[in-house]
């Protein structure tokens, strides 16, 4: 119980630090006072069927049924997702899924609050993250985001890699349970 839940903590951090580098300036800006929450339209302006660029990894939101696939990290920590997306006219977008990694899976919900201050979109990782600006009005086709799906190509095979590594691992552990079985009838 205790390394699984280890493995699931680390497997949100990965997540978690793979979405923090995407687009804007430096963590920690300065928010301007009169900066507005957005508007779940303004929002879904931004993000519908898109994809969202991270520093290692993307997340493909598609318009019908408010459906997302991603994925994240690389080799034996590469992990999927999918599930929901969902705004709010309090500003928020929050992604409701299930991550696949090598150690299982595991729900998770992560939100975003954005506001727009003269044509920058500002945003921070709910609860407690760092405001910085995340698009300007230039930004249509930018590097964060893509009319293009980033994800399903990538999918299959991060799939194939995660389900090569728990056979492997799956093997590992019936071969040793195997040697204890043995050691103990002699």
């Amino acid at each position: 119980m205790k390394r699984t839940r280890r493995n699931q903590t680390m497997c949100l951090a990965l997540v978690a630090a793979a979405m923090l580098g995407g687009p804007g300036k430096a963590a920690g800006e300065e928010l301007p006072d009169d900066a507005r929450l957005m508007s779940a339209v303004e929002l879904h302006g931004i993000y519908h069927d898109k994809s969202w660029k991270w520093s290692e990894g993307a997340a493909y939101l598609r318009d019908e049924g408010r459906s997302f696939i991603a994925w994240a990290g690389t080799g034996e920590s590469a992990s999927w997702a999918e599930g929901r997306w969902i705004l709010t006219d309090e500003g928020e977008l929050c992604l409701k899924g299930e991550w696949h990694s090598r150690t299982g899976v595991y729900p998770d919900e992560t939100c975003f609050v954005h506001r727009i201050h003269e044509g920058t979109v500002y945003q921070r990782r709910e609860p407690s993250g760092d405001w910085y600006a995340f698009l300007t009005e230039d930004d249509e086709e930018s590097d964060a985001f893509t009319k293009d799906d980033l994800v399903s190509g990538k999918l299959e095979s991060i799939r194939q890699t995660l389900k090569a590594g728990m056979e492997s691992e799956e093997a590992s552990s019936l071969a040793e349970a195997g040697d204890e079985q043995d050691g103990e009838g002699q």
